[in-house]
């Protein structure tokens, strides 16, 4: 059926599909779950958050997975990277008033209080029919700062950028400063390796036991059950937290929970190695490195029941003190966490320190600046001045 070119629809509905629309301004509880893509096309992704926040650095090939899933559950912000702004010392998310308006590939960000606007433009290089320069792995992070009050004030504008683990230097150029921050070099020739662990043995000598999951004792690979199957690694016992749980059907051994807490040591190389399993527990079940009380490292088992051989970052930390945790926090079906062998060593699972996925430089840079990353402004009521900050990255280990 041929559709009639005389249609009775509304006229005013009709010229309203025509209107400008008023943008949308979100404001409170709100800002809490936005994330507007800011990193370049093929560059990785970044969001920038409803408060101006960095986050979602899906930046070191790493993949991050995001679905539609996540409408009804939408991801929380976190960052792995220290990041943030503040005028004259106080971060700019405690302004009484922010306020976030979306305008791909523009996010524009208000800060207010009685004396003070801030507005920030957060962007990535987008440029219809050129795709080199659409592709930079840069976010522009341009504010322009105004006076409000009735007097004429001196404001200063500061920007930080760091990711724990790697070290930083200030690179000066023409018409910029940058901080960046890179990997310590590797030792050259690589020190060899310290086994901490191999499980050698019926008992957990060494470790405090906490909870039943992980029974009297590391378990023989001969003696797991048999739908388990060859969870591989490279030694003859394994931790496990299902196998070796009381119980006599695997419900009641998923039921179990337990931690075991390591022997303090030195952090002594970059890298710590270890065969690793199990994981479905919804981030309860995983190995732990603290330091000074704090978990300062995770790795989990991605949810397969087969070990494979990660790591533990530790560049950053050596000479610190430090201990382990193996944790089961899980009482699910299919909740447990399963670890072999753990090394301590100056390369990663992926082979030499050069070829690991996260390998590479990031950094922040004020232009026009000369000697910091933070600009000082004298501004006579109502006057405002621009300052333009960029992210920028370069992670080439994409595999």
């Amino acid at each position: 059926m041929l559709v009639p070119e005389d249609k009775p629809l509304d006229p005013v509905w009709v010229k309203s599909l025509f209107e400008r629309g008023a943008p949308e301004i979100w404001t409170g509880e709100r800002l809490k779950f936005i994330g507007l893509p800011v990193g370049g096309i093929g560059a990785g992704q970044l969001y920038l958050g409803g408060n101006g926040k960095l986050w979602h650095w899906d930046i070191f090939n790493q993949h991050q997975a995001t679905g539609a899933e996540h409408y009804a559950q939408p991801l929380t912000p976190d960052s792995p990277v220290e990041h943030g702004f503040t005028l004259n010392g106080a971060p700019l998310e405690k302004f009484p008033e922010i306020a976030f308006r979306g305008e791909y590939p523009f996010g524009i960000v208000t800060y207010r209080d009685p004396e003070t606007e801030v507005r920030l433009e957060a962007f990535s290089p987008f440029i219809p029919l050129n795709a080199d320069d659409s592709s930079l792995p840069a976010t522009v992070l341009r504010f322009t700062v105004r006076n409000r009050a009735a007097e004429t004030r001196d404001l200063e504008l500061a920007g930080h950028l760091e990711k724990p683990g790697m070290l930083r230097r200030l690179v000066r150029g023409p018409g910029f400063v940058f901080s960046e921050c890179f990997w310590e070099p590797p030792p050259a020739p690589p020190r060899p390796d310290i086994v901490f662990e191999d499980w050698n043995r019926a008992t957990y000598d060494g470790w405090r036991v906490e909870g039943t999951a992980f029974g009297a004792g590391p378990i023989r690979k001969a003696d797991l059950p048999t739908y388990l199957g060859d969870v591989g690694g490279d030694t003859e016992r394994v931790v496990h937290s299902h196998a070796a749980a009381p119980g006599a059907d695997a419900a009641s051994k998923d039921s179990a929970t337990g931690k075991l807490i390591g022997r303090p040591f030195t952090v002594a190389r970059h890298f710590i190695r270890l065969w690793i399993g199990g994981g479905r527990g919804a981030g309860k079940t995983g190995v732990h490195l603290v330091v000074d009380g704090q978990r300062v490292r995770s790795i989990a088992g991605q949810g397969k029941r087969g070990l494979t051989l990660r790591d533990l970052d530790t560049r950053g930390l050596l000479g610190r003190e430090a201990r382990l945790e193996i944790v089961d926090a899980a009482s699910d079906a299919g909740g447990h966490i399963a670890v072999g062998r753990i090394t301590f060593s100056d390369n990663p699972a992926s082979g030499a320190p050069e070829d690991a996925p996260d390998f590479g430089t990031l950094g922040l840079a004020l232009l026009g600046a000369e000697a910091a990353l933070q600009r000082r402004l004298r501004l006579a009521p109502g006057a405002s001045a621009v300052v333009t900050y960029v992210v920028a990255w370069h992670f080439p280990n994409l595999k």
